[in-house]
């Protein structure tokens, strides 16, 4: 019975022993991210996983079937595991219990080791280790496009003659507007107008930002244009929260021709005013000057007709009279003295000789003076 018993011993002791031999061949490590051979731009996430441990953070101190993750990169697991993992840039420790880590890998090729260690940094013995090998290509900064996105302009229409300033409106299909101050997201990003220019030719670049390529980093859908009179392409380009635009190009462009005019915003069509009157006058698509800064496409001064018809002959200097009021200061409003009754006010802008501009930039209203 005695040898009996001890046999019993002898037996109970070798089923525990092959009992915690196999828990502990249980106990794995892996990478869950990135997959083994993969390819990929940095920066680099790197996740870790555990089976038959716990992660906890090495504050905790040192516990059985528990620890932290470490990562090494290109190098192997340390020849003596009683000892602590050395801490450098290529042993990456996650002392606070993380489960992933952004690495910055020099293009090329790299080994990531996962090494599970104690609260101490010795690594278990044997190690709980996993290893992927990857290649971190240039990252070019081109940023694909989602599919089936695309950006159009809503205002104003391909083709259009229009007088300024010209409200240009945009819409997304596919893609969401945020604030460039949002980041950098797949989906994501902000309008820029280009104005008579094409789209850059190289599209990991940021859109540059000067009159020609107006920025919509507040996330803002539509934008009033200043254009000078003339035929002009607007195009838009999306691009993400860094303004590199996507590839290939999120883009529309449309026609127009911007007409100058002039208007007369006081008194209003068919008022009924007191003398002295007041007559304002505004522009679009040409500026208004002094007459003495001289001849300048584009610019000019206000002059006021009073109950009288346009010159016929626009190539010759607008008179000066009791009819033909000139502010040649550059000024954009003037009071004028009329006899009661019904009168007709005319504007016409003219360059710095006093020479209106042909077609004619003009307008009238007719009012009562009381």
């Amino acid at each position: 019975m005695k040898n009996l018993g001890s046999k019993l011993t002898s037996a109970t002791t070798i089923l525990y022993v092959l009992a915690s031999t196999a828990g502990c061949f249980s106990n794995s490590v892996s990478i869950s991210e990135p997959a083994d051979g993969a390819k990929i731009s940095g920066p680099v996430k790197t996740c870790l996983a555990t089976s038959g441990v716990t992660v906890e953070p090495a504050k905790r101190g040192v516990h059985d079937g528990k620890g932290h993750h470490h990562i090494l990169v290109d190098v192997d697991v340390p020849g003596d595991l009683s000892k602590p993992i050395g801490k450098d840039a290529n042993h990456v420790h996650m002392g606070d219990g993380s489960k992933c880590k952004t690495l910055n890998l020099a293009v090329g090729k790299h080994t990531i080791r996962a090494l599970f260690a104690k609260g101490n940094h010795v690594p278990y013995d044997p190690a709980l280790t996993a290893k992927v090998s990857i290649e971190v290509l240039a990252n070019t900064g081109i940023t694909s496009t989602p599919k089936g996105a695309s950006v159009s302009i809503s205002e104003p229409a391909d083709g259009a003659k229009i007088s300024g300033p010209v409200k240009t409106c945009l819409a997304t299909t596919g893609v969401t507007v945020e604030p460039a101050n949002r980041g950098v997201h797949d989906g994501k990003g902000h309008h820029h107008i280009l104005v008579d220019v094409d789209v850059p030719g190289d599209l990991s670049k940021p859109i540059g930002k000067d009159a020609n390529h107006v920025h919509m980093g507040d996330g803002s859908k539509c934008k009033t244009l200043n254009l000078a009179v003339g035929k002009h392409t607007i195009r838009a380009l999306f691009a993400k929260g860094n303004h590199v635009p996507y590839d290939p190009a999120l883009t529309e462009k449309i026609s127009i021709e911007v007409l100058a005019s002039v208007g007369i915003t006081s008194p209003p069509q068919g008022a009924m005013v007191t003398s002295p009157v007041k007559v304002c006058l505004e522009t679009s698509g040409v500026e208004v000057e002094p007459a003495k800064n001289g001849v300048n496409q584009g610019k000019g001064h206000h002059h006021i007709l009073v109950d009288t018809d346009l010159p016929r002959d626009l190539s010759k200097p607008i008179g000066k009279d009791a009819n033909h009021i000139h502010m040649g200061d550059g000024s954009t409003c003037k009071e004028i003295k009329l006899a009661s009754g019904k009168h007709n006010v005319r504007a016409l802008f003219a360059m710095g000789n006093h020479v209106p501009y042909d077609p004619a930039l003009t307008t009238e209203v007719t009012f009562n003076v009381k």
